[in-house]
């Protein structure tokens, strides 16, 4: 009897172990998931002012320009929509698949790699007048 009641509370701290690992790891995607929404939204609102800047260092007429940067932001915003959720849902589903630190570092990857490249289209009109 005794043994079964040692079973029973080694079986109850492994649970409870896993159980707060397992919201450990949730805690950790939802942070990355909401930082890296916020930084996809930072970089949302300086692309319509980078996409003018190089389209204006092309020589693309100002009227086209302004289309362009209002049809652009509501693209990119959709775009932003869907990468949001569905990297909540890839975040999420890691958790099951045991898959966490590689689906985080997926999605940091991804987050500086589009930041960097609207900072060099932002940058271009700089770096093309400097060339």
């Amino acid at each position: 009897m005794q043994g079964d009641a040692v079973l029973g509370s080694s079986f109850r701290r492994l649970i409870d172990y896993t159980s707060a690992n397992r919201v450990d790891k949730y805690f950790l995607v939802y942070l990355v998931w909401l930082l890296a929404a916020a930084a996809w939204v930072w970089t949302l609102l300086i692309s319509p002012q980078a996409m003018a800047g190089m389209l204006d260092v092309l020589g693309v007429h100002r009227f086209t320009i302004s289309a362009i940067q209002r049809f652009g932001f509501v693209l990119l915003g959709l775009a932003w929509l869907v990468a949001t959720l569905w990297t909540e849902h890839y975040l999420r589903t890691s958790v099951s698949k045991q898959r966490v630190v590689r689906s985080v570092v997926r999605v940091v990857i991804a987050t500086i790699v589009i930041f960097i490249v609207t900072t060099l289209v932002q940058l271009s009109p700089v770096l093309v007048q400097l060339i």
